[in-house]
């Protein structure tokens, strides 16, 4: 049976992202970290960032991730997200949706062969709960209401790092010891995703790396967040936001 964000918290859309957008996209976030990697030749990793933040780039060495800010701001196309994706956000949301420019990451994760020693796998974790503070989430403030896109640059979940995700749907806020020792009876879900694929996640959705010792490659994707446009989330009100839009759709000011 397939999974639908509505009834199980998860749904992969193949080929979501169109090509267009995903290769301006692409080349914007491999030359950011082409310059993290010429960078990291001579500077430990938190110059690195340091230094990125100078040139207002957010970049955390430890996810190897960093903020797409003005990059996914100028790159946004109304067609970036085909209908199909579109219809399963608004069905989630309850009606019309924005992207927040405050929520977008660009991520790598690297097989063990070659982790820098920094880095390391997302554990177990909700959207929800790490969205308003990606660096330290709050362990008393509940869960966001919000859909994740997810979004691999690169092949991955075979050869290259992937997606783990719990099956079923909990709508509810996991407490930290729930996340470090999630129930092994419950099944888990590890998708082969393909380039330009899109996983939408709700807030609630716990999920986390998968990565095992046979993969050689690493994988590139972005993150990208999504509002419900008529009642977004109050801690988020001051963050920009651009509106989710089909290719026919007209704009909004």
């Amino acid at each position: 049976m397939s999974r639908t964000l509505v009834r199980d918290g998860c749904e992969l859309i193949a080929g979501g992202a169109s090509l267009g957008w995903l290769e301006a996209l692409s080349t914007g976030v491999h030359r950011l970290y082409e310059r993290i990697r010429l960078l990291s030749l001579r500077m430990t990793p938190w110059a690195v960032a340091q230094q990125l933040a100078l040139e207002g780039v957010l970049y955390l060495p430890t996810a190897e991730s960093f903020h797409l800010g003005a990059l996914y701001r100028d790159l946004w196309a109304r067609d970036a997200l085909n209908d199909v994706v579109v219809d399963v956000i608004e069905a989630e949301l309850g009606g019309s949706a924005d992207v927040d420019l405050h929520l977008g990451w660009a991520r790598r994760q690297y097989p063990e062969c070659c982790r820098p020693a920094v880095h390391a796998p997302h554990s177990w974790h909700q959207d929800g709960a790490c969205a308003a503070n990606v660096v330290a989430p709050e362990p008393t403030v509940g869960l966001v209401s919000m859909v994740t896109a997810w979004i691999p640059l690169t092949d991955c979940g075979e050869h290259a790092p992937g997606l783990e995700l719990s099956e079923g749907r909990r709508r509810e806020r996991y407490t930290p010891e729930q996340l470090s020792d999630p129930d092994p009876k419950v099944e888990r879900w590890r998708p082969v995703m393909r380039r330009g694929d899109v996983m939408l996640m709700s807030g609630d959705k716990l999920h986390r790396t998968h990565v095992v010792p046979t993969m050689l490659a690493a994988r590139t994707c972005v993150e990208l967040r999504l509002l419900s446009r008529d009642q977004p989330p109050a801690r988020f009100a001051d963050h920009a936001r651009v509106p989710l839009l089909r290719a026919c759709q007209p704009g909004i000011p």
